[in-house]
């Protein structure tokens, strides 16, 4: 029997966090696979109301790293592999037994990410729901990226990622992150890469919406965290001196811009 666990970490929205759930119960598994889950949320009322049998909630902490490592927490020591999901992300129905065939073939990876055939938070246009749903349903995962073979990368985006659990098991999302835990995922990847190879799937197929509503922080606390965040990275050694430039000259640029013209889009 192969166990899987599915760890969200969600605030302020229940009902964008209740969509998620749906399309991840829906999904194809191997013979005697078994899924569970574990949703850890500020309070009782970023949850949904009602949650499937096989998951189980988690409040008292906010903050994503914090919130997924309080999950991480209580995983069952016999699972094999940990997916992690963002509360705004719509999978195909095969993206977990996607993902659970790369990893068993490919045993020299401790971890793996879908493939996104859109994304709402890198492209600032959210995605509808019903937009996703139809999205997911028309693809054919052979022609995601051609082949669908797996291209081997250097770290796991967090929205939809899988680590095997035997490797992962003592590694936590870094909880000084200043303020907002932005690149907690490349963080968190670049460590788990240190221990094996990572992967994209090019069959395992997700949307994610990018959704707006919701309990984020407001947005002169996010533009500090983009800086200070991949300063600290940088500090750390889990971002290369080349990458630190990308991750903060473009939000820092763009402020400038938004600064002098605020009426620019």
């Amino acid at each position: 029997m192969t166990s899987i666990t599915v760890v969200i970490a969600s605030a302020g929205r229940p009902s964008v966090c209740a969509q998620a759930i749906e399309h991840i119960q829906s999904s194809l598994l191997p013979e005697g696979a078994v899924l569970h889950g574990i949703l850890s949320c500020p309070g009782d009322d970023d949850a949904p109301p009602t949650l499937p049998p096989n998951w189980r909630l988690i409040t008292g902490s906010r903050g994503a790293s914090v919130q997924r490592n309080a999950a991480l927490d209580a995983v069952d020591p016999a699972t094999e592999f940990v997916f992690y999901f963002d509360d705004d992300i719509v999978v195909a129905k095969n993206y977990v037994a996607e993902m659970l065939t790369l990893l068993s073939e490919k045993r020299s990876l401790v971890g793996a990410t879908g493939t996104l055939l859109a994304d709402g938070a890198a492209s600032g246009s959210e995605v509808t729901y019903d937009e996703a749903r139809s999205i997911v349903a028309a693809v054919q995962t052979d022609r995601i990226t051609g082949s669908g073979a797996p291209i081997y990368v250097s770290s796991l985006y967090g929205c939809n990622a899988a680590v095997r659990w035997a490797t992962a098991s003592d590694l936590r999302f870094d909880e000084r992150l200043p303020l907002y835990s932005w690149l907690e995922d490349l963080d968190y990847s670049r460590r788990l890469a240190n221990r094996g190879d990572l992967a994209r799937s090019g069959k395992a197929a997700a949307v994610h919406r990018g959704a707006a509503s919701g309990g984020r922080v407001a947005h002169l606390r996010f533009g500090y965290s983009q800086v200070s965040n991949a300063t600290w990275l940088r500090k750390k050694g889990t971002m290369t001196r080349m990458e630190w430039p990308r991750y903060v000259g473009a939000p820092v640029l763009k402020n400038l811009v938004l600064s002098a013209c605020p009426s620019t889009p």
